[in-house]
């Protein structure tokens, strides 16, 4: 970087020129020996120099990683705001609630109460078929040693008295159970009448793979240790993924990241503002495609022997860095990566990994 560059950056730091006349004077450097007249803002001299032309890319990849950072602080952050209120709130007392109190006003009456319900499971059943879709509300679903299904349902419902309150949820969440062929198919529907929100927290027996349908419009959803795959959608929330797949999943929310750190068959993950984290070891053959619009991508891969990985790996304002052992590359640039490894052909697993973001890095790590 050169020494008019450092001044002109540093200016722009202290806050003695503004944004614009720092563009303006790093656009003067470029391609000329001549350097450009800095306002007087002080004794610091700028001497000549010529500037290279990817100046504005340099300055520009700079602040979109400044950018990140700040991003992941602003995260960090929420989620320390988050516990400080939860440790704030009584107990049962909604945020709502304990917004009323301390800021006055009325937000509505609300009726939060719990329930807990078990769903028996016949020696013949070995699969489950778990379907619930719910407006507002988390979905978390989470191992167990026991043998039936237990489900705690968590109600939040605004209405005139606690008895409109629970008779809307008796009449318009949805239950539904039925077996065939050694599955249980188990789905609750969240009705648009429940005005409120409605989560659940679901431990399921080991034992059972698991298909899972999980919609939940703002709220996020968390799978533990529970041997699924399937389809997991949130419009306004994160989804986290830990554990042994027997399939393929879909992960998608449109506000919000996703965490998966499993061993995977085939894995879709999309996310329009949130970043996507992933810690993955393949079982079988399959491809890994991760997309976000506004976000990083950050995956470590298991390696050896066994496993071959096909690589492309795209991003429009950002920088893509690979560190995984023996690779062959065909394209090689800060964003854009083409690249197989050299065992790809005599690999037993072969995963093909496609990774794409148009505003933030992406990064694909070995792990051993």
């Amino acid at each position: 970087m050169s020494e008019a560059r450092m001044r002109i950056l540093k200016l722009l730091e202290q806050g003695r020129i503004n944004s614009e006349e720092a563009l303006a004077l790093l656009k003067a450097l470029e391609g000329t020996s001549v350097p450009p007249e800095v306002p007087e803002v002080g004794p610091i001299p700028v001497p000549v120099m010529r500037e290279s032309p990817s100046l504005l890319e340099e300055l520009g990849q700079e602040l979109r990683e400044i950018g990140e950072e700040i991003t992941s602080e602003v995260e960090d952050a929420l989620q320390e705001v988050r516990s400080a209120i939860s440790q704030e709130l009584g107990e049962g007392q909604s945020l709502a609630d304990w917004l009323q109190g301390f800021l006055g006003g009325h937000w509505g009456t609300h009726y939060t109460w719990e329930e807990q319900r078990t769903v028996a499971i016949p020696d013949t059943v070995e699969r489950l078929h778990l379907d619930i879709s719910s407006k507002n509300g988390n979905l978390r679903l989470r191992a167990s040693d026991d043998e039936h299904i237990a489900v705690q349902l968590r109600f939040r419902v605004q209405a005139d008295s606690e008895a409109e309150a629970r008779q809307l949820v008796e009449q318009y969440l949805l239950q539904n159970e039925e077996q065939k062929d050694g599955e249980l198919q188990l789905a609750w529907r969240v009705s648009e009448e429940i005005r409120g929100s409605v989560s659940f927290d679901i431990a399921i027996p080991r034992r059972l793979l698991t298909q899972m349908d999980l919609v939940s419009k703002n709220g996020s959803i968390s799978v533990e240790e529970v041997c699924g795959a399937g389809r997991a959608v949130t419009k306004n929330g994160s989804i986290k993924v830990r554990g042994q797949s027997h399939d393929d999943w879909q992960l998608e929310t449109k506000n919000g990241s996703i965490t998966v750190t499993a061993q995977v068959g085939s894995l879709l993950a999309t996310s329009k503002n949130g970043s996507i984290r992933g810690v993955l070891e393949p079982t079988s053959d399959g491809t890994i495609t991760l997309t976000t619009t506004n976000g990083s991508v950050q995956v470590e891969l298991a390696t050896g022997d066994a496993r071959g990985y096909q690589l492309d790996l795209q991003t429009r304002s950002g920088r893509v860095s690979v560190d995984l052992p023996a690779l062959v590359a065909s394209v090689e640039d800060k964003q854009h990566y083409k690249a197989s490894t050299e065992n790809w052909q005599q690999a037993a697993i072969k995963t093909q990994v496609m990774a794409a973001s148009k505003n933030g890095s992406i990064s694909v790590l070995s792990r051993a």
